[in-house]
């Protein structure tokens, strides 16, 4: 029996349990997006006792948690766990109560800035180190997936041919080689699409997450997957009610506003 079996067994059967309780309102897939583990308080930082109760809260809803690269084929309910950038605090803080648990994880890593700091980020998160090879390659000997999150973490919205292949497939190439595993899923840096998805990048991936906020359903793309952000869990317990009914309609209306605010900034700078 590997590590972490007999928890995933006594996990499936609380999901089980809940879908049973809950009936129908309990069709939920989605994926839970961090940052940073850190007390900074900024906006991609999430406080070690905020993630530790957000864990909690996942063990009181009796969701599955399960790989990226399963969670749209998956029976619902079930959720994936991602950490953009690489933060040195995921191995110290977030991994070990995750494989405590028996969760994986995917972690998006940039693949020019291994071992240096978040250099693209201002702010109280600013300076942050990132992991650099050898401690990714330890991780994934431990079961965590590692996805490419460009080369540079810059915004690629509007960026040159060159520039965005660079960015992506050749990111990904030179991930691998660092690496010495396929690299198969992808995050936009910023959550900035190019503005179409090409078949080079369906070519290289088989996974391409974004920051839209809303849960999976039937028709979502793998190469569309949208992702609910962890900031919006800070100090409270919603996560613990994923497989109420309310639940989506939060969701729903949480992204309605944050489309509202998107548009109402870019109508201020005009």
């Amino acid at each position: 029996m590997r590590p972490g079996d007999s928890t995933r067994r006594d996990h499936r059967r609380r999901a089980r349990r809940s879908t049973q309780e809950v009936g129908g309102s309990t069709r939920v897939k989605a994926i839970l997006t961090y940052h940073s583990i850190d007390e900074s308080g900024s906006v991609i930082s999430t406080s070690l006792d905020d993630f530790t109760r957000q864990l909690a809260q996942l063990e009181t809803a009796g969701v599955e948690v399960v790989p990226l690269a399963d969670v749209v084929d998956a029976e619902a309910p079930a959720i994936a766990i991602t950490f953009d950038d690489g933060y040195v605090n995921f191995a110290e803080a977030a991994w070990p109560r995750l494989r405590k648990r028996g969760w994986p994880a995917t972690v998006f890593a940039v693949t020019e800035l291994l071992g240096q700091t978040n250099s693209w980020e201002s702010g109280p998160a600013a300076g942050l180190p990132l992991l650099g090879a050898s401690e990714l390659r330890d991780l994934i000997r431990e079961g965590v997936a590692v996805g490419c999150h460009s080369a540079r973490h810059i915004s690629l919205r509007g960026v040159s041919a060159e520039t965005f292949q660079r960015e992506t497939v050749q990111a990904r190439e030179r991930l691998e080689e660092s690496l010495e595993v396929p690299i198969r899923s992808f995050a936009y840096p910023f959550g900035h699409l190019h503005g179409r998805l090409d078949d080079t990048l369906r070519e290289a991936f088989d996974q391409i997450v974004t920051t839209q906020f809303a849960l999976i359903e039937s028709n979502t793309s793998p190469w569309d997957l949208p992702r609910l952000d962890a900031f919006y869990f800070r100090g409270n317990d919603r996560l613990a009610g994923l497989l109420r009914p309310g639940f989506a309609n939060w969701v729903r209306r949480r992204r309605a506003l944050r489309a509202f605010r998107s548009r109402l900034r870019r109508w201020r700078r005009v």
